[in-house]
């Protein structure tokens, strides 16, 4: 009885890798504006983005491993160690090139201790952690920002702000989509809040015009599907996939728009 079960057993050799979606969307999405708000790509920046998926695919392993605490899977810890090996390594020669990077660790590590803490306590798919996460995903915006131009700029931290608001308007809109005891009084009240703080951002010199004209790419997603409420509950996940992806681009074409040079300098 026991062969059955055994056969499903991955070989310890096979990479994991993560299936989550969202996260690995607002991650490029935020590392490939960074790069564009510096207005340079270098050999630099192209290992930021291996560090960036390499810490990534770490935290999928390691997450199963302690939900399976009880239960020692060599190839979770084995990839796990592998990916993470990878990310820290890469992360300390960029930051002995660049020492400013440092600042981006504290807020990094402390997500990954909140998030290991989250799934000890079973509370991984509470709004509120899910929303820290996805911001800490966003760091990936000022990393890139500050590998490429070599300094953390305020303007690197207000893009790290859009991008933390546009893909947490899309965690609370997925949320109210699988809930449906939470009441659009929170959806339109956080995309309210969120549209102030974008303002906010703009008074005080962090956005340019047209980086916070992007975030209303979140506003039009969520009153469109909000007026179809019905059929966007009943929708197949791929398809709600699709459409997350689809205004993920836009969004990053029109920030992009605000943030890239004429010309690229090589």
């Amino acid at each position: 009885m026991s062969q059955p079960a055994a056969s499903h057993v991955r070989p310890w050799w096979q990479p994991t890798l993560s299936h989550q979606h969202g996260p690995l969307v607002a991650l490029v999405v935020s590392f490939l504006l960074g790069a564009a708000g510096s207005q340079t790509w270098t050999a630099s920046t192209s290992l930021a983005l291996v560090v960036v998926l390499a810490a990534f695919q770490a935290e999928h392993p390691l997450v199963q491993q302690i939900r399976r605490r009880r239960s020692f899977q060599p190839r979770l810890i084995l990839w796990a160690s592998l990916y993470g090996a990878i990310a820290v390594g890469l992360s300390a020669l960029l930051t002995w090139q660049t020492p400013v990077l440092l600042s981006l660790a504290g807020p990094a590590l402390l997500v990954l201790a909140l998030d290991a803490l989250a799934v000890l306590q079973r509370r991984q798919r509470g709004l509120s952690h899910e929303l820290v996460v996805f911001a800490a995903v966003c760091l990936a915006a000022p990393f890139a920002w500050t590998v490429g131009s070599g300094s953390l700029e305020p303007a690197a931290l207000g893009l790290w702000g859009l991008c933390s608001l546009y893909f947490g308007s899309s965690v609370v809109l997925l949320k109210f989509r699988r809930e449906p005891a939470i009441e659009i009084t929170m959806v339109l009240v956080s995309g309210t809040l969120a549209t102030a703080l974008i303002a906010g951002g703009l008074w005080l010199g962090l956005l340019q015009p047209l980086e916070a004209l992007a975030y209303g790419v979140a506003l039009l997603k969520g009153a469109w599907l909000l007026n179809r409420l019905e059929h966007y509950r009943s929708a197949p996940i791929g398809r709600v996939a699709a459409i997350e992806s689809a205004t993920a681009l836009l969004f990053l074409l029109l920030a992009a728009l605000a943030l890239l040079p004429a010309t690229l300098q090589p």
